[in-house]
């Protein structure tokens, strides 16, 4: 048997015809076609019934690898066709039986096969081999494994500048992770309605992943991780992952590794956070080395040498806010005595803030709002040392978020903080609430009155909260 999955009706009707007659399954043996793009084939120039033919070719030559194995399981069979008529086989399996001798063996059967059609458009499928009524709870383990087994990735995690491995990351989330936890959105149960809907948008529309304000305003995506079943983060990694693609690693990384920190075990947004943080970390663990070198050049005088080690970081990385940093102290000591720390701080800052609004420094204050603000960011730097205290910091780290005005960072540790806590704070959801509307997201369904005639008393707490501090009232007058 031979089914297809993600397709266009009518694209399925004919691919399914075309099949049939060319498709012999074995008995043992259940084949799904997975097509990653959500248009399918439309991207091949060629009539479907030549299409259909070659994948029938792909998927009798596939069972007949697999169909002696004699356990349960599930062999994944990956194709990457390129413009240049050529196509890409990668496997990814469950099965001990199907160990490193048989896999090869099989791919070198299907690197033999003639690639019939012609002007193909990048094409993405997966062909799924179910064996011996084989259980599909670990397919998206396994989808995510035959994403991320591309040996161009992993040469250029070994061997490329930082530059390289940014872009690398960034077209794995968009070729491969991104299409995988968007199909598996989009065929969520209707009755989740902002689950589906972010799906089938964001298939279509994978040009706005990019652009974290747009996701921020985007109403179907915060219903969507509401309706998610508690710690499963399908929807809420499409945040951090907008950081990546726009190249943002800063400001993706914390809130993956809280993610990652409080997700449920097993499933597809956990595999998907361990991985994004595992090559984040391959490409921050230099750059971090490089920044200590600076910091060492500073502590011996040496000011000039360490903003040129900072400067080198920055060129290949401007979202590395923690260079920025000490760049700014570097430059105010090479300036001495005549430091203008306020100058140097104005051309800095926005740069920091905009590769880490949340980063837990601020070097000037001059008013009792600034001084406040300075003394919140400090605050920030004690939170996540003991996981004992992960729930309490989670919300406290979601309220300075949102005295800072980061209100899309501020509702999503709001949720965290709500769906990870036993003893969640009585005003954590309103506060998430009230943040989401601030991001501009059309909370009109989604509120009722109630809820929003909170919103003024929100602000009122905000602003007490701060009038009340004393170095907010040391500095106020001048």
């Amino acid at each position: 048997m031979l089914s297809v999955e993600y397709m266009t009706m009518k694209r399925l009707l004919v691919a399914i015809l075309c099949m049939s007659g060319l498709v012999r399954a074995q008995d043992n043996v259940q084949s799904t076609i997975i097509l990653m793009q959500p248009d399918g084939l439309m991207g091949f120039n060629m009539e479907a019934e030549t299409v259909g033919t070659w994948l029938g070719q792909v998927n009798e030559t596939a069972q007949a690898h697999v169909k002696t194995l004699k356990n349960k399981g599930q062999v994944l069979i990956g194709l990457q066709i390129t413009p240049s008529s050529t196509c890409t086989y990668k496997l990814a399996t469950d099965m001990p039986e199907m160990d490193e001798k048989r896999q090869a063996a099989l791919l070198k059967d299907l690197q033999q096969l003639e690639t019939v059609y012609t002007k193909a458009a990048n094409e993405e499928i997966v062909l799924v081999l179910t064996v011996n009524n084989g259980s599909d709870k670990g397919r998206p383990k396994l989808m995510l494994k035959l994403a991320l087994s591309s040996q161009e990735l992993q040469n250029t995690f070994s061997n490329g500048t930082v530059a390289q491995k940014k872009a690398a990351l960034r077209t794995r989330c968009i070729q491969y992770l991104a299409p995988l936890l968007l199909a598996n959105a989009s065929t969520a149960d209707a009755k989740f309605q902002g689950v589906q809907s972010t799906g089938m948008y964001y298939r279509q529309h994978q040009e706005d992943l990019g652009n974290i304000e747009k996701l921020y305003a985007d109403i179907r995506i915060w219903r969507g991780m509401m309706e998610m079943s508690p710690r499963n983060y399908l929807i809420m990694v499409l945040f951090p992952m907008s950081h990546i693609i726009e190249g943002n690693l800063d400001a993706a990384y914390l809130q993956l590794k809280l993610m990652q920190a409080t997700a449920g075990e097993k499933n597809l947004a956990k595999e998907v956070i361990n991985d994004l943080c595992k090559y984040i970390d391959a490409i921050r663990d230099p750059q971090e080395e490089q920044v200590e070198k600076g910091i060492a050049l500073h502590d011996a005088g040496k000011y000039a040498e360490s903003i040129k080690v900072y400067d080198q970081v920055l060129i290949e990385d401007p979202y590395m806010s923690w260079a920025w940093h000490e760049m700014a102290l570097s430059r105010s000591a090479l300036q001495g005595k005549t430091s203008n720390t306020e100058q140097i701080w104005a051309d800095v800052a926005p740069k920091l803030y905009k590769a880490n609004p949340m980063y837990p420094y601020q070097m000037t204050a001059n008013t009792g709002e600034q001084a406040y603000t300075t003394f919140r960011r400090l605050e920030l730097k004690d939170l996540f040392q003991d996981s004992k205290k992960l729930s309490q910091d989670l919300y406290t780290y979601a309220f300075i978020a949102m005295e800072l005005k980061n209100y899309g960072v501020a509702a999503q540790f709001f949720w965290l903080h709500i769906t990870f806590s036993k003893n969640k704070d009585a005003h954590a959801f309103d506060y998430m609430l009230y943040c989401i509307d601030k991001c501009g997201a059309d909370t009109q369904d989604l509120l009722k009155e109630e809820a929003r005639q909170k919103f003024p008393e929100i602000e009122k707490t905000i602003r007490q909260k701060m009038v009340d501090s004393p170095l907010y009232n040391t500095m106020k007058d001048k």
